[in-house]
């Protein structure tokens, strides 16, 4: 019988752990690490339900394997325990559907100092290359895709395969990359759906009728402004074309870092893919245009290309009490591209098409959208200090979260936490909001962690959203309250 592939790696790693034990005793050539973390969380709004559970194994090890050469690899071993609304008894004999484990290689490169020369740095394989000074929020930081599975961890990203060489030329730092594959966002599970029937209502009125003729016009803007508000959300299809798999696409970045007295800075040119995506075409299906009482859409997006031009600095201000301050700008290029509105009235689609004077198969183009015809501009800035009495103090302005990816959506966002220990540490209390100047949805997030001996924590704590679905802040979901245990060595 052959073993499942994350047992092998599991016994793979517990076999190198017990074998590296002895030599970090001795030398201390191997740094060896792992946690397990239990998090189980459930709403609070309407009838309560679970609706978040991960059980991690996470395992970390970083050998010395000579004066110039270390490697580095962590993984994670994830296991849930949230269930399906339905299960065959096929499932019910498969251990894997009812108590289902995944495997996640986070990070597992190699870094080699002085090859070939002694100010050369290479780290090669699957990395986190994380650029910026803000805190989680960093408009520079493009070179990873953003990792949203869980919403609770903002401004996670997934380690990605690349190349980054350092150079370190006297009081500057020169950094190249070259990742030659590209990996999309990765989403949280969340019922998008929801998102999309409160931004049904306002469809019609957020593109031009553009079909050619006139009267036609006039028919379809009636029928979107009056008829379509009236209709309900059919089927709905949300996918996207990955670029190809040729050099051409690869991602490629330069930065130039320093020191000038008391201010760190760095300049950097990206040239990376909106890992995103923007909307290509879309398409709404309605059985018989003169009575629309289901719409049915089809969104096809795609990755565009993007150059984005950077700077930040970072600062501890001994003349101001030593506050530690930041700011981080980037401006965004994004390639162009034109957005398409396709009605399609299946049967009706021949009659319309004429008095349109073109269709296909997919409908009648109404409307068109170029919104990458601009370019934007994200940014951050903040500052932190802790108080006598050791009550902490963040306050960051961010304009543009990472999913705000054309110029109409990059809203401007505030926000702030006071983090404040007690009983020397064993207790951990932190409370954290951002609220969105646009359209007024804010969050608020505290939590309590208890430490009651050492390398042991229990976290509770609850994310509280205020906003409609189709906000910022509201598609986010419903309140939350979340339970952690975990237990590190």
């Amino acid at each position: 019988m052959q073993m499942p592939r994350h047992s092998i790696v599991i016994l793979f790693l517990i076999c190198f752990a017990q074998l590296s034990a002895p030599m970090v005793a001795k030398s201390a050539e191997v740094d060896f690490s792992a946690y397990v973390l239990t998090d189980i969380r459930f709403t609070v709004e309407g009838p309560s339900r679970f609706n978040y559970n991960e059980n991690t194994l996470n395992l970390a090890i970083k050998p010395k394997l000579s004066d110039q050469v270390w490697f580095y690899g962590d993984v994670n071993i994830i296991n849930t325990q949230l269930g399906k609304k339905e299960v065959t008894i096929e499932d019910q004999q498969n251990r894997s559907q009812t108590d289902p484990v995944r495997l996640e290689v986070d990070q597992a490169y190699a870094k080699i100092s002085g090859l070939g020369w002694k100010n050369l740095d290479l780290r090669i394989g699957k990395q986190r290359i994380a650029w910026g000074t803000g805190d989680r929020f960093n408009p520079t930081d493009n070179l990873n895709p953003d990792n949203m599975h869980d919403p609770l961890d903002f401004g996670k990203k997934t380690p990605t395969v690349g190349i980054l060489a350092m150079i370190y030329a006297g009081p500057v730092t020169l950094h190249g990359v070259l990742m030659p594959f590209f990996e999309p966002a990765t989403l949280p599970l969340t019922d998008v759906r929801r998102i999309f029937e409160a931004q049904f209502r306002t469809m019609g009125s957020q593109f031009t009728i553009d079909t050619g003729n006139s009267t036609l016009d006039k028919i379809f803007k009636s029928m979107m402004n009056d008829t379509l508000t009236k209709a309900s959300l059919g089927e709905l299809s949300v996918h996207s074309a990955m670029p190809d798999l040729t050099p051409a696409n690869m991602q490629a970045a330069f930065k130039i870092s320093g020191t000038a007295s008391v201010v760190d800075m760095s300049a950097c040119y990206e040239y990376v893919i909106d890992d995103f995506g923007v909307p290509k075409t879309v398409t709404m299906g309605v059985d018989n245009p003169l009575n629309v009482t289901k719409v049915d859409v089809d969104v096809a997006q795609v990755f565009p290309r993007l150059h984005v031009i950077g700077a930040d600095m970072a600062a501890t201000l001994p003349f101001l009490w030593d506050i530690g301050t930041w700011a981080e700008a980037a401006y965004f290029i994004p390639q162009r591209m034109t957005t398409t509105y396709k009605l399609n009235a299946g049967g009706f689609n021949s009659t319309l098409g004429r008095l349109a004077g073109s269709y296909d198969k997919n409908g009648i183009v109404i409307g068109k959208d170029r919104p990458l015809d601009e370019g934007y501009v994200k940014a951050t800035a903040g500052l932190d200090y802790t108080f006598p009495g050791a009550y902490y103090v963040n306050v960051q302005y961010v304009r543009g979260l990472p999913n705000d990816n054309t110029n109409k959506l990059v809203e401007n966002y505030i926000f702030g936490g006071l983090d404040k220990p007690f009983l020397y540490n064993s207790i951990k209390t932190r409370l954290f909001s951002g609220y969105c100047f646009g359209d007024s949805s804010w969050i608020i997030f505290p939590q309590v962690t208890f430490v009651p001996l050492t390398n042991v924590e229990f976290i509770i704590g609850g994310l509280f959203v205020f906003g409609k679905a189709d906000t910022k802040f509201g598609a986010f979901g419903d309140d939350t309250v979340f339970t952690k245990a975990k237990v590190s060595f």
